[in-house]
């Protein structure tokens, strides 16, 4: 009964954190101010995994990385996604699937392998300081595997390959995803553990 019962509890909270990534990455995630794209969705993902475990963190991820693909297919992701898309639709899938399954996986299993550190508030902020750089050292890598030739067609003529990759396409965007992912995901997550031990 308590199997069943704790089966439906990580199934339910898996839809409501994915449901959650999905209307972020449809809404805040369209939106660029200058050339910072305002997207939340990492928050939700690491919070999903720290509070329900890696189940529910990967499958919040991977319903990040279906959002992104599906964006990409339908031109909302703009022309970078669209390209990506005419070059190779599976590649473009395997990039945006795995990478988003990765990034709600691993910080969940940081999360779990740091249990001596008891303060909690700390003990998240590992998760989330993991969370963009998988996020982006996964998808700047797949790019320049996957997407070689196109990455060398759009490079400003002199630019190296790693300057390319890190300071034209990551770059400000990073900063961001890790400024808002370390800031405000440890308060969130400490005050749902607290919130989750009290109701026991």
């Amino acid at each position: 009964m308590n199997v069943n019962r704790n089966r439906l509890r990580l199934i339910t909270a898996a839809g409501i954190f994915s449901a959650i990534v999905v209307i972020l990455q449809c809404t805040l995630g369209l939106i660029t101010v200058g050339t910072v794209n305002l997207n939340f969705v990492l928050i939700p993902i690491v919070v999903s995994g720290i509070v329900y475990g890696p189940y529910v963190g990967s499958v919040t991820g991977f319903a990040f990385g279906m959002t992104v693909f599906i964006q990409c297919l339908t031109g909302a992701q703009g022309l970078f996604g669209s390209a990506l898309i005419e070059i190779n639709w599976f590649y473009c899938f395997v990039l945006c699937a795995l990478r988003g399954l990765l990034a709600g996986l691993i910080p969940a299993l940081i999360w779990k392998f740091c249990a001596r550190i008891r303060n909690s508030y700390l003990r998240a902020l590992l998760p989330a300081i993991a969370a963009p750089v998988v996020n982006t050292g996964l998808f700047l890598l797949g790019y320049a595997v996957f997407f070689n030739g196109h990455m060398h067609s759009i490079m400003p003529e002199g630019a190296g390959v790693i300057y390319f990759l890190f300071i034209v396409l990551a770059g400000v965007n990073f900063i961001f995803e890790f400024v808002t992912s370390t800031v405000i995901t440890p308060p969130i997550s400490a005050a749902l553990l607290k919130y989750m031990e009290k109701r026991k």
